[in-house]
């Protein structure tokens, strides 16, 4: 449990910054998007280790659900030195490295790139049939679960 005091020593997380895990929930962050983004003309959507898969899929949706989306794509690896309390023997200090990737989403180009591979927006031609794509596996979805069927 973290006191008060540590509380305020922790760094504050920018409004317009989406930190995911493994446990994420894909529904509540693209909510979260859509607010954000109310207030912001960009946001930065960021995961250590497992959360990376959520990073992609939560951007992936993001640029089909807002047209003309800019992309920065940052990987990196954080070091941090954790210690180990051995039975009696004192504390060991290990250093304990993690995979992050960080996006950078903008709703117009930056004028300055910020660090990372850049991806342009989908074209008008690519967001139409991306479309296309997803309303054609929704129908042939609902036909796959056997319609008005129910389990079991």
């Amino acid at each position: 449990m973290t006191t008060p005091q540590e509380q305020d020593n922790k760094p504050q997380i920018p409004e317009n910054e989406i930190r995911m895990g493994g446990r994420t929930s894909v529904l509540n962050t693209i909510a979260r998007i859509e607010e954000v983004f109310k207030k912001f003309d960009n946001i930065v959507i960021s995961g250590l280790n497992e959360g990376i898969s959520k990073v992609l899929l939560i951007t992936e949706i993001t640029r089909l659900k807002f047209e003309g989306l800019h992309q920065y794509n940052l990987i990196e690896t954080i070091t941090t030195e954790m210690r180990d309390e051995e039975r009696g023997q004192g504390e060991e200090e290990r250093k304990r490295y993690m995979t992050r990737f960080k996006v950078e989403l903008y709703k117009k180009k930056p004028t300055s790139a910020p660090q990372g591979f850049y991806e342009a927006p989908y074209t008008a031609e690519e967001f139409k049939k991306l479309g296309e794509i997803k309303n054609q596996e929704s129908q042939d979805g609902e036909q796959r679960r056997g319609g008005e069927r129910g389990r079991g």
